[in-house]
């Protein structure tokens, strides 16, 4: 798993919680303890730059405090979609 991944798991996993929780707010503290790990040996490996990990940690804070959604979220585009929502459908593909 990389970097992408981990976000990506990560939003879908929030997404699952909210969902089983009829929508009651909720707190996801310390992610970012679990997340970084994924980002430094990406950026060790070369396979990411420090402006890809800051915009990962961008989309889903967008993401999750509800602002307007980015196009792209970790490299998901929404899917005959017109509205970017919580149930969008999303295809993997590289921002």
């Amino acid at each position: 798993m990389n970097a992408r991944e981990a976000f990506q798991w990560t939003y879908f996993a929030c997404l699952g919680a909210i969902k089983e929780a009829n929508g009651a707010a909720m707190s996801i503290a310390h992610i970012s303890s679990f997340l970084d790990i994924f980002i430094e040996r990406d950026l060790k490996e070369g396979a990411l730059d420090e402006a890809d990990g800051q915009e990962f940690w961008d989309q889903l804070v967008q993401k999750l405090n509800g602002s307007p959604a980015p196009m792209c979220f970790c490299g998901l585009w929404p899917r005959a979609c017109s509205v970017y929502s919580l149930s969008a459908h999303f295809d993997l593909h590289q921002c």
